[in-house]
């Protein structure tokens, strides 16, 4: 599905398609807690590989939308 099709989709089904943005913020929070109880910083890395691996490797379609432009500076749109 491309892009714009996923966004309307999104809406009109109730499935919310996250943005990278979303994506950063959850390997974050799992990065912070790695260092927690032994258990708890085992699960967060081991999710945290899982969604990394699952990004790089299926080529995730998100709703974050980069503009690339010849002169200036790129434009990122979060949430499109």
């Amino acid at each position: 599905m491309t892009q714009d099709q996923s966004a309307k989709w999104t809406f009109d089904d109730g499935y919310h398609t996250a943005s990278l943005y979303e994506f950063f913020l959850i390997g974050g929070k799992l990065y912070e807690l790695r260092n927690e109880r032994e258990k708890v910083g085992q699960n967060a890395e081991s999710a945290r590989q899982f969604i990394k691996k699952w990004i790089r490797g299926k080529w995730l379609n998100t709703q974050t939308r980069i503009y690339f432009k010849p002169r200036g500076e790129d434009e990122i749109i979060h949430n499109y």
